[in-house]
């Protein structure tokens, strides 16, 4: 509902007023003068203002020009009588709405204040259009400007020559790096052709290409040699577009040059490179070859050519060709080219079986190529022949393991011939046993003979019990259990130990098999045993729910071997090989962050800070001469990061003792450290 304040110092008008306005829909307050009127105003907010003009104290017109300045969105209309037009004129310049002349009727009231509301409404909507209209050129000049601004510091900061022309030929502006490749400032430049600013014969061939484009529209692009202000010949490709004017004819070109010199010098040095590259591809002792994302051989180097005579690459031959003479017909399993695009990374792997008579094994590392925008497009492979080195290696492991197991052999001789002592013990006793038993048996025979005869004597019974009392059969039937218990577990314990050795001395594979370490743990601790148990006890936390972890069974033996020898010799250092009491070997498995962790501990005297960073250096050893070769902890940290692309570390306090934390991966894959995955594959070769 619109608010209207009436002002007039009579109240007959007052009245009259707000009543056919309330009636006509209006909310009104009313005020007997221009202080009243001002009051309202402070606590009000109106639609419209009607005043008189003549009233006591101050003025209508004082009114009006107070309203103006202080409420100047509010509109006003006089209601006055016609006695004064200096008045009248006043009140129309300061900018009234309406004017009412009394006497007045109903509707010219209701015609004049709608009229003065609508027009205040009109202005007010076109107000705000125009202020609306302002900002928003002042905001597209202001872009505009910005745009400006922007392209002529773009122009100034691009480093290769930019230039304009109009379509006869005509600089019409440049940027500063065009400024520098001529030597001359812009005003020299602008108005100017291009025979004013090069030699005869580069304008020529300039404005021969000109002349072509401004004939074929579009845009050229083309190399040139030209001189450059300090005199020097460089190589230039031009790129050069037309441009329209609003009608669509042709104004001009625009023309941006790249000085190309030191790509030319590179391309030749390329050129070079890529030749006497090619001879040194050509001329090593391992295979290279480029296979395509659609495992198509590509290219191939001289050695590849010689082990595998027949295939010529870059005519549809699939990589796996290589492989059985050409009658491979599906990818090799696990191939490392396609895990190289799939990863993006450096994989390796050996194809073949080396443990196959008459088959050849081939190592392949396979690294990804990438062109300008990084997309893998090809694969390069490294092909190395390792059958005989794959068959040293595992003789050599088997040796390493052989001369383990003879180091050992001593404390394993000891340790079958104790359970073997009281086995044989055992035995003797028994067969004392087995006579008393066997002469009980026959005096309970002859007096059951008697019994059925029926002549049982008192010199029978005697002769019985002489014979029941010399066995002593209460004291048989209590031992002999014991005996037979213990001969058994003396058995158990050399088919323990037995099972061990076999474990352990067994040659094993090249490939990756499904390993329970708890088990091997076991084994390897029985192996020792005597190597530790006169200087500690042996402690194990074996996690029962160890899932199997893929590795190389037999050279892990080796690690937890010598991990576990090496905090024996550390306690027995500390303790004085058992002089002053015993230490701890503690061994336990777990499941950490979804890798298998082995962890074996010990309270020796730890290792000192000076050599941590030693520690898995080959041939270096703290201990004395012939105790140790200074391998063990190189060969631990070889097999566990690069063979099966776990982590080594330990833990180590002065006096305290040392803890070696082994975390090996539980996938099935064989990835390794080093972005290199290695994937076995033995059965039967490549498929």
């Amino acid at each position: 509902m619109r608010q209207l304040l009436i002002v007039d110092d009579e109240l007959s008008i007052r009245r009259l007023l707000q009543r056919n306005l309330e009636e006509a829909g209006y909310h009104c307050r009313t005020a007997d003068g221009a202080e009243a009127a001002k009051r309202e105003l402070k606590s009000h907010r109106f639609d419209l203002i009607l005043s008189d003009i003549t009233m006591p104290g101050e003025s209508g017109i004082d009114l009006l020009r107070y309203v103006r300045h202080n409420y100047p969105d509010t509109p006003l209309v006089v209601v006055s009588v016609i006695d004064n037009p200096n008045e009248v004129r006043e009140a129309l310049e300061i900018g009234v709405y309406g004017y009412i002349v009394k006497p007045f009727t109903r509707n010219i009231v209701l015609i004049n204040v709608e009229n003065a509301l609508r027009h205040h409404q009109l202005e007010m909507r076109e107000k705000d259009y125009l202020l609306d209209l302002e900002m928003a050129v002042q905001q597209r000049t202001a872009e505009l400007n910005n745009q400006i601004g922007f392209m002529t510091m773009l122009l100034k900061a691009i480093p290769s020559p930019i230039f304009y022309k109009d379509r006869n030929g005509v600089y019409l502006g440049c940027n500063t790096a065009f400024e520098n490749f001529l030597g001359r400032r812009r005003k020299e430049i602008i108005g100017k052709t291009v025979y004013d600013l090069a030699p005869r014969a580069t304008a020529d061939i300039i404005q021969q290409m000109d002349d072509r484009l401004f004939d074929e529209g579009g845009c050229s692009v083309y190399e040139e040699a030209v001189p450059f202000a300090d005199g020097t010949l460089h190589e230039v490709m031009f790129s050069k577009a037309i441009y329209r004017d609003s009608r669509g004819e042709i104004a001009g070109m625009i023309g941006v040059m790249l000085d190309i010199t030191e790509r030319k010098k590179m391309e030749s040095a390329l050129r070079a490179s890529e030749q006497k590259y090619r001879q040194i591809v050509d001329n090593i002792g391992i295979g290279v070859a480029v296979i395509g994302e659609d495992k198509r051989l590509l290219e191939m180097n001289r050695q590849m050519r010689t082990w595998f005579p027949g295939i010529d690459p870059g005519k549809e031959t699939p990589c796996f060709q290589l492989f059985d003479n050409g009658s491979k017909s599906r990818p090799c399993r696990g191939c490392p080219a396609m895990a190289a695009i799939a990863s993006g990374t450096v994989c390796e792997a050996l194809i073949g079986n080396p443990e196959s008579l008459g088959k050849r094994c081939f190592r392949i590392i396979a690294s990804p190529l990438r062109d300008e925008g990084g997309k893998i497009t090809a694969v390069i492979e490294l092909v190395e022949d390792v059958t005989e080195k794959l068959a040293l290696e595992r003789d050599l492991r088997q040796a390493q393991k052989l001369e383990a197991i003879g180091q050992l052999a001593a404390g394993i001789a000891h340790e079958i011939n104790t359970p073997i002592q009281y086995v044989g013990d055992n035995a003797r006793f028994l067969e004392d046993a087995f006579s008393d038993l066997n002469s009980a048996i026959t005096a309970y025979g002859s007096v059951l003979s008697a019994a059925k005869a029926g002549q049982v004597s008192k010199a029978i019974i005697a002769d019985v019990e002489a014979t029941l009392e010399a066995a002593d059969l209460a004291y048989l039937a209590e031992e002999i259990p014991s005996a037979i218990e213990q001969s058994l577990e003396g058995i158990q314990r050399v088919s323990k130990i037995i099972k061990a050795m076999r474990q352990f001395s067994h040659p094993g594979t090249d490939r990756k098999v499904e390993t329970d370490l708890n088990q091997a743990l076991e084994s390897t601790l029985t192996v020792s045993r005597n190597e530790w148990k006169y200087v500690a006890d042996v402690e194990t936390d074996l996690d029962v729910n160890l899932p199997a972890v893929p590795c190389l069974p037999g050279e892990m033996n080796q690690v937890f071997l010598n991990l576990i020898i090496n905090a024996a010799h550390a306690i027995g250092e500390k303790y004085e090989d058992g002089k002053k009491g015993k230490g701890l070997i503690r061994v336990s498995t777990r499941l950490v962050n979804g890798n298998t962790q082995i962890r074996i501990a010990d309270n020796g005297n730890g290792i000192p800070m000076s050599i941590h960073q030693r520690v898995f250096d080959p041939f270096f050893t703290t201990k004395p001469l012939g105790k140790g070769t200074g391998q063990g902890l190189a060969i631990a940290h070889a097999v566990i990061t690069e063979k099966h692309g776990g982590s080594i570390h330990f833990e180590t306090g002065a006096g305290e003792g040392t803890e070696f934390f082994i975390d090996l991966p539980l996938g099935c894959n064989d990835d390794v450290v080093t972005q290199t995955s290695i994937n076995y594959h033995t059965n039967g070769g490549p498929a």
